[in-house]
């Protein structure tokens, strides 16, 4: 289900550069999308995972701003979980947010660390109320910041997480944690 409302509400993105942090300017071809009601979790999130690397695998426009094509993001563990337990929230809340008011886990840079990531960059997109994995990211796309966050050659991570409920008007969540991890 497509309308202005939804677009609008999935243009959310948020990106923490830590002061101290320089930002630098295999492809699986997707070729269908599944209604994310119908299939498992996991495969919506294997189905974003390629639809991102084939996107980083030749150059993007975002909004004015052409982004050079980027390696490939290898998939981490601890940023889906953290992605994962960001879509239930706001699934169970039915909310749209980066951030968790009156929890410790106000915004991703935290919610990664809790997670027990050690990063240098975070960025986060999530979205609501897009039914398959092709339209979230083609949702992504179209939003300049996060298509910048998709396609920001600093992240070299990501997780996933994706959450569907039968509540409230949107009833698919969906949460990207980019990032890439501190070098000591």
């Amino acid at each position: 289900m497509k309308n202005s409302v939804g677009l609008v509400i999935t243009l959310l993105g948020s990106v923490y550069y830590p002061p101290s942090v320089v930002v630098t300017e295999p492809q699986t071809p997707v070729t269908t999308s599944i209604h994310a009601r119908t299939m498992p979790p996991e495969t919506m999130v294997q189905e974003v995972f390629a639809y991102f690397n084939q996107v980083r695998s030749k150059s993007c426009k975002c909004g004015t701003k052409r982004y050079s094509a980027a390696s490939p993001l290898v998939y981490n563990e601890k940023l889906a979980n953290a992605a994962q337990k960001h879509a239930s929230w706001m699934a169970s809340s039915l909310k749209l947010t980066h951030s968790e008011p009156q929890r410790e886990l106000a915004n991703a840079g935290k919610r990664l660390t809790q997670a027990g990531y050690q990063w240098s960059v975070v960025a986060e997109n999530v979205a609501a109320g897009q039914p398959t994995a092709r339209e979230v990211v083609d949702a992504w796309i179209q939003s300049p910041g996060h298509c910048k966050n998709l396609m920001d050659p600093a992240v070299k991570e990501v997780g996933i997480g994706f959450t569907y409920t039968n509540s409230g008007t949107y009833h698919y969540y969906w949460v990207a944690d980019f990032a890439a991890p501190r070098k000591f």
